[in-house]
Protein backbone atom coordinates (compact mmCIF):
# COMPACT_ATOMS: atom_id res chain seq x y z
CA UNK A 1 0.00 0.00 0.00
CA UNK A 2 0.97 3.49 -0.41
CA UNK A 3 1.05 5.11 3.49
CA UNK A 4 0.94 8.67 1.28
CA UNK A 5 4.41 9.75 3.09
CA UNK A 6 6.58 8.99 5.07
CA UNK A 7 5.54 10.51 7.99
CA UNK A 8 2.37 8.05 7.25
CA UNK A 9 4.14 5.00 7.11
CA UNK A 10 3.99 3.98 10.94
CA UNK A 11 -0.10 4.27 10.33
CA UNK A 12 0.30 1.77 7.47
CA UNK A 13 2.29 -0.65 9.50
CA UNK A 14 -0.01 -0.41 12.28
CA UNK A 15 -2.90 -1.04 9.40
CA UNK A 16 -1.05 -4.29 8.31
CA UNK A 17 -0.16 -5.77 12.03
CA UNK A 18 -4.36 -5.28 12.49
CA UNK A 19 -4.67 -7.37 10.17
CA UNK A 20 -2.07 -9.69 10.89
CA UNK A 21 -3.93 -9.62 15.06
CA UNK A 22 -7.49 -10.49 13.14
CA UNK A 23 -6.31 -12.87 11.18
CA UNK A 24 -8.91 -15.84 10.04
CA UNK A 25 -8.21 -19.09 12.53
CA UNK A 26 -5.91 -20.74 9.74
CA UNK A 27 -3.92 -17.50 9.18
CA UNK A 28 -4.64 -17.65 5.63
CA UNK A 29 -5.03 -13.22 5.18
CA UNK A 30 -2.03 -12.48 7.31
CA UNK A 31 0.62 -10.53 5.62
CA UNK A 32 3.85 -12.61 5.78
CA UNK A 33 6.08 -10.11 3.77
CA UNK A 34 6.44 -6.55 4.93
CA UNK A 35 8.22 -4.27 3.49
CA UNK A 36 8.65 -0.32 4.44
CA UNK A 37 10.60 1.47 1.99
CA UNK A 38 11.51 5.45 2.58
CA UNK A 39 13.95 7.84 1.44
CA UNK A 40 16.80 9.16 3.54
CA UNK A 41 16.22 12.77 3.36
CA UNK A 42 18.03 13.75 6.74
CA UNK A 43 21.04 12.17 8.65
CA UNK A 44 19.22 10.27 11.55
CA UNK A 45 16.32 8.82 9.35
CA UNK A 46 17.54 5.51 9.49
CA UNK A 47 17.43 5.61 12.94
CA UNK A 48 14.53 7.54 13.69
CA UNK A 49 12.27 4.95 11.39
CA UNK A 50 13.82 2.12 13.27
CA UNK A 51 12.82 3.42 16.46
CA UNK A 52 9.46 4.38 15.21
CA UNK A 53 8.63 0.41 13.65
CA UNK A 54 10.64 -0.73 17.05
CA UNK A 55 7.46 1.30 19.20
CA UNK A 56 4.66 -0.29 16.97
CA UNK A 57 5.99 -3.98 16.89
CA UNK A 58 6.84 -3.50 20.33
CA UNK A 59 2.72 -2.23 20.81
CA UNK A 60 1.38 -5.09 18.96
CA UNK A 61 4.10 -7.43 21.26
CA UNK A 62 6.09 -8.77 17.85
CA UNK A 63 8.27 -10.51 18.59
CA UNK A 64 11.89 -10.48 16.40
CA UNK A 65 14.62 -13.29 15.73
CA UNK A 66 17.17 -9.86 15.38
CA UNK A 67 17.18 -6.13 15.77
CA UNK A 68 15.25 -4.33 12.79
CA UNK A 69 18.04 -2.96 10.46
CA UNK A 70 18.10 -1.06 6.89
CA UNK A 71 18.10 -3.76 3.87
CA UNK A 72 17.32 -6.86 6.10
CA UNK A 73 14.79 -8.92 6.07
CA UNK A 74 14.07 -9.84 10.00
CA UNK A 75 11.72 -12.81 10.90
CA UNK A 76 9.05 -11.76 13.41
CA UNK A 77 5.71 -13.61 15.22
CA UNK A 78 2.75 -12.47 17.00
CA UNK A 79 -0.71 -13.89 18.46
CA UNK A 80 -3.46 -13.08 16.65
CA UNK A 81 -6.56 -12.37 18.37
CA UNK A 82 -7.04 -16.24 18.91
CA UNK A 83 -3.70 -16.48 20.33
CA UNK A 84 -2.37 -18.32 17.17
CA UNK A 85 0.99 -17.51 16.07
CA UNK A 86 1.50 -15.71 13.12
CA UNK A 87 4.88 -15.80 11.62
CA UNK A 88 6.19 -12.75 9.07
CA UNK A 89 9.13 -10.97 8.03
CA UNK A 90 10.21 -7.42 7.80
CA UNK A 91 11.96 -5.23 5.72
CA UNK A 92 13.01 -2.05 6.02
CA UNK A 93 14.30 -0.30 3.05
CA UNK A 94 15.79 3.38 3.75
CA UNK A 95 16.84 3.91 0.17
CA UNK A 96 19.53 5.36 -0.76
CA UNK A 97 21.46 3.37 1.57
CA UNK A 98 24.79 5.05 1.32
CA UNK A 99 23.76 9.25 1.75
CA UNK A 100 21.42 11.32 2.58
CA UNK A 101 18.35 11.97 -0.10
CA UNK A 102 14.96 11.23 -1.57
CA UNK A 103 13.75 8.65 -3.66
CA UNK A 104 13.74 10.93 -6.31
CA UNK A 105 17.62 11.76 -6.50
CA UNK A 106 18.24 7.91 -6.36
CA UNK A 107 15.94 6.97 -9.35
CA UNK A 108 17.67 10.15 -10.93
CA UNK A 109 21.03 8.77 -10.44
CA UNK A 110 20.64 5.56 -11.62
CA UNK A 111 18.98 6.75 -15.05
CA UNK A 112 22.52 9.06 -14.75
CA UNK A 113 24.22 5.95 -14.34
CA UNK A 114 23.15 4.28 -17.18
CA UNK A 115 22.61 6.65 -20.24
CA UNK A 116 25.14 9.45 -20.67
CA UNK A 117 21.87 11.20 -23.10
CA UNK A 118 19.58 11.36 -20.17
CA UNK A 119 22.70 12.18 -17.62
CA UNK A 120 23.49 15.54 -19.73
CA UNK A 121 19.31 16.33 -19.69
CA UNK A 122 19.23 15.63 -15.68
CA UNK A 123 22.64 17.46 -14.98
CA UNK A 124 21.11 20.87 -16.87
CA UNK A 125 18.03 20.47 -15.17
CA UNK A 126 19.47 19.98 -12.02
CA UNK A 127 21.77 23.13 -12.36
CA UNK A 128 18.48 25.18 -13.87
CA UNK A 129 16.56 24.26 -10.61
CA UNK A 130 19.81 25.47 -8.24
CA UNK A 131 20.12 28.82 -10.26
CA UNK A 132 16.16 30.05 -11.00
CA UNK A 133 15.26 31.00 -7.68
CA UNK A 134 17.94 32.87 -5.96
CA UNK A 135 15.71 33.94 -3.36
CA UNK A 136 14.02 30.57 -2.71
CA UNK A 137 10.45 32.40 -2.88
CA UNK A 138 9.27 28.91 -4.59
CA UNK A 139 11.43 26.61 -4.09
CA UNK A 140 11.44 27.18 -0.20
CA UNK A 141 13.03 24.09 0.77
CA UNK A 142 15.32 20.89 -0.09
CA UNK A 143 12.33 18.78 -1.13
CA UNK A 144 10.74 21.15 -3.27
CA UNK A 145 14.14 21.61 -4.73
CA UNK A 146 14.71 17.73 -5.11
CA UNK A 147 11.25 17.71 -6.89
CA UNK A 148 11.84 20.49 -8.88
CA UNK A 149 14.45 18.58 -10.23
CA UNK A 150 12.64 15.27 -10.72
CA UNK A 151 10.09 16.62 -12.37
CA UNK A 152 12.02 19.31 -14.72
CA UNK A 153 13.78 15.97 -16.25
CA UNK A 154 10.09 14.52 -16.93
CA UNK A 155 9.11 18.06 -18.45
CA UNK A 156 12.23 17.99 -20.67
CA UNK A 157 11.15 13.72 -21.46
CA UNK A 158 7.93 13.81 -21.55
CA UNK A 159 6.54 17.26 -22.60
CA UNK A 160 2.85 16.70 -23.42
CA UNK A 161 1.94 13.96 -20.45
CA UNK A 162 0.50 14.75 -17.02
CA UNK A 163 1.71 13.35 -14.09
CA UNK A 164 -0.37 11.05 -14.41
CA UNK A 165 1.14 9.94 -17.74
CA UNK A 166 4.63 10.06 -15.74
CA UNK A 167 3.80 8.12 -13.21
CA UNK A 168 2.36 5.46 -15.70
CA UNK A 169 6.22 5.87 -17.61
CA UNK A 170 8.30 5.53 -14.16
CA UNK A 171 6.04 2.10 -13.68
CA UNK A 172 6.67 1.04 -17.20
CA UNK A 173 10.42 2.18 -16.91
CA UNK A 174 12.34 -1.31 -17.02
CA UNK A 175 13.99 -0.83 -13.72
CA UNK A 176 15.08 -4.06 -13.85
CA UNK A 177 18.59 -2.86 -16.49
CA UNK A 178 19.37 -0.11 -13.97
CA UNK A 179 22.30 -1.37 -11.75
CA UNK A 180 22.05 1.45 -9.27
CA UNK A 181 18.51 -0.15 -9.00
CA UNK A 182 18.99 -3.84 -9.41
CA UNK A 183 21.51 -3.29 -6.50
CA UNK A 184 19.40 -1.21 -4.00
CA UNK A 185 16.39 -3.53 -4.23
CA UNK A 186 17.82 -6.29 -4.47
CA UNK A 187 16.24 -7.58 -0.90
CA UNK A 188 12.58 -7.12 -2.56
CA UNK A 189 13.24 -10.26 -4.94
CA UNK A 190 13.23 -12.42 -1.88
CA UNK A 191 9.00 -11.15 -2.14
Amino acid sequence: MAAGGCSRLSSGLQMVLDRNFYSRPDLSDVYCRIAIITDRDEAGTEQDFIHEIQEILNKYNVSRESCLSNNAWIRCSMSNQMGLTAVFYVLLMVIPFEENGAMETFLLNAVKNEDTYDKEIIEKCSCFVEQIDPERKYLTTRRYVTKAKFDTYFSIRTPVEQYAERQKILKNVKWEKYTGIQNAFQKLGEL
